[in-house]
């Protein structure tokens, strides 16, 4: 009996112990992934983001156990799998079962397992709801996966990496977008506790496919997306055995509804729904203001450029008169593509390519070019010869010709009869 009650205290401390973990483990990352879009978004950073970035031993974690120094960038680059990212996980999870194992130590309550778990739950949900949710948008408002420009349609697969071929692929079709921003949209239902299991069964399926494009792919979100995967698992996880025997075994299940904290006053109660509300609320609508804002400003860029089009080099002088035709030795221009009032991208004889922004003087037939803000390289006067030449005079002198573009991929078309695969 004594053993039994021994194995039962064990089996409580293990079970408390791993609900601390996790809460600790998951604050952590919340507070250095926090949706942009979340109320006190930029409270968290200032308050609790940049001062850990400081404290906390990333630097040591870095060199000690992946061998290289870490540099502590909080700017997003678009790269969720840096260095400091995996210093950072390795660091939450050394933290988080230190002071697992002190709060055990000093607090032994396990009565507070039902509280940590709701706890639990509720940082998983409103994270991986709200993460889901950005995501959604974006693809609806087409910012995610952008459709094809004139530097995609120009590129053959061999000069694509396979994040830019799974980019063409989902940026080809913008009802297929739309269609898995809906789903991921849809993730909401994780936000109250009746439709928990639905939106925690979308949103497994949405980040197992995620987590699988972005290993297959080498897409560098690989930590967030796994761990959005693993808290839409940890969500399923008190009705799985449920789920299973409906599934299997065709056997009426009722599923578990995670309980409902309450207090003894009734204002804290009514305070707990107005807050959820103003959360939900303010965070959904900034997410869709914002992206929606962000949308309009990239359409402004996309009304007909005066250059607009694909330029390759027929001409190219230098300094006094040179001209340089086939001399490689020189980096000088092949190609120069004009696909939105911003950017011009400029390939050059070794196969390098640079992006510049434009600015464009219709009036004077003007155009500057800049690789840095107010640090402009290049000045042209630009003359428009008949419809299919182009001539830059300035820092250089360059005579282009315009090439036709078959955009037969964007023109094909949906085919509800296909007598043969249009396959090539």
């Amino acid at each position: 009996m004594e053993i039994t009650n021994n194995l039962k205290h064990a089996k409580d401390i293990l079970k408390l112990f791993i609900y601390r973990f996790l809460c600790i483990y998951i604050l952590f990352f919340i507070i250095f992934n926090i949706s942009i879009y979340f109320p006190l978004q930029f409270f968290i950073k200032y308050y609790f983001q940049i001062p850990l970035s400081k404290i906390l031993p990333f630097e040591f974690i870095g060199l000690y156990f992946l061998n290289t120094k870490v540099e502590i960038d909080l700017i997003n680059n678009g790269s969720g799998d840096t260095t400091f990212h995996y210093a950072q996980l390795i660091t939450f999870t050394i933290l988080s079962i230190i002071l697992a194992i002190i709060w055990c130590i000093l607090n032994q309550n396990k009565s507070q397992s039902n509280s940590l778990y709701y706890l639990l739950t509720t940082l998983s949900r409103y994270f991986l709801a709200f993460q889901l949710f950005d995501y959604g948008v974006a693809k609806i408002f087409n910012l995610q996966f952008s459709p094809f420009d004139l530097v995609k349609i120009t590129k053959t697969f061999g000069e694509s990496s396979p994040m830019g071929l799974a980019w063409a692929f989902f940026g080809y079709s913008k009802w297929y977008k739309i269609f898995i921003g809906v789903l991921e949209i849809s993730s909401i239902l994780l936000l109250f506790r009746k439709t928990i299991t639905i939106g925690a069964i979308i949103s497994f399926i949405i980040t197992l496919q995620i987590m699988a494009i972005n290993y297959f792919y080498d897409i560098p979100l690989k930590i967030l997306s796994t761990t959005l995967f693993l808290l839409s698992l940890s969500l399923l996880s008190n009705n799985l055995n449920s789920i299973f025997r409906f599934l299997i075994y065709k056997k009426n299940q009722s599923l578990k509804i995670i309980s409902y904290v309450t207090y003894e006053n009734k204002f804290l109660n009514k305070f707990k729904s107005i807050l959820k509300f103003l959360i939900i609320s303010y965070t959904m609508t900034n997410s869709v203001l914002s992206q929606w804002k962000i949308k309009n400003s990239i359409d402004n860029l996309q009304y007909n450029h005066p250059l607009y089009g694909v330029y390759t080099v027929t001409r190219y002088i230098t300094g006094l008169d040179t001209i340089l035709d086939n001399n490689y030795k020189v980096l000088k221009w092949n190609q120069v593509i004009f696909d939105n009032n911003e950017i011009a991208t400029i390939k050059f004889n070794n196969d390098s390519i640079a992006k510049y922004y434009t600015k464009i003087d219709t009036i004077n037939n003007s155009i500057e070019l800049y690789q840095e803000p107010e640090k402009m390289e290049y000045f042209f006067n630009y003359n428009i010869i008949e419809s299919d030449s182009l001539y830059f005079n300035g820092t250089i002198k360059v005579l282009f010709v315009k090439n036709k573009i078959s955009n037969e991929l964007m023109s094909r078309g949906f085919h509800w009869i296909n007598e043969y695969p249009y396959n090539k």
